[in-house]
């Protein structure tokens, strides 16, 4: 069983501190547009416990993937904890019985006590990829990731700042 509380080392974690308020911040990774407005292409979200998520990425040759999930744990504006599921890597993910097995993604976000932002921590997988790596290495990778992304959110908040 999935415990979000005890990351395993099939997983990152990351903290980054970000100039907006928890509410805006948890909004930006658990609404429909916040998604839509840095993480993919197309999004749904159901923003209640059990509710569904569904996230698209077009890629420049015109080729599409998504991903489906639920949010299992959904306590805004504090945490979230989203199981989903890549739809077109249901061979990559099935587990011995051929059932799919999910990732995890946590989300949880603080008030920042030195400004008027927040802390976020996002506990994320390590998802493999095509190229055969070491675990350390794709634990590098994603966290460059993360960091990468983060530098964008603050900048998309510190250009956007809230009712723009």
């Amino acid at each position: 069983m999935f415990n979000p509380h005890a990351p395993t080392p099939r997983q990152v974690i990351v903290r980054q501190q970000l100039p907006a308020p928890p509410e805006r911040v948890f909004a930006l990774f658990t609404t429909a547009q916040g998604l839509r407005s840095w993480f993919c292409d197309e999004a749904e979200s159901t923003e209640a416990l059990h509710g569904e998520v569904h996230a698209g990425w077009t890629e420049d040759d015109g080729s599409s993937w998504e991903r489906i999930g639920r949010w299992v744990e959904f306590d805004p504006p504090r945490v979230a904890v989203l199981e989903w599921y890549g739809v077109q890597s249901a061979g990559k993910n099935a587990g011995e019985e051929g059932q799919l097995v999910p990732d995890y993604w946590r989300i949880a976000v603080a008030p920042d006590n030195e400004s008027a932002g927040s802390v976020v921590t996002v506990v994320s997988p390590l998802v493999a990829s095509d190229v055969a790596m070491r675990p350390e290495l794709l634990a590098d990778a994603a966290r460059m990731g993360w960091e990468t992304t983060f530098a964008a959110l603050r900048e998309m908040l510190t250009d956007a700042p809230e009712g723009r």
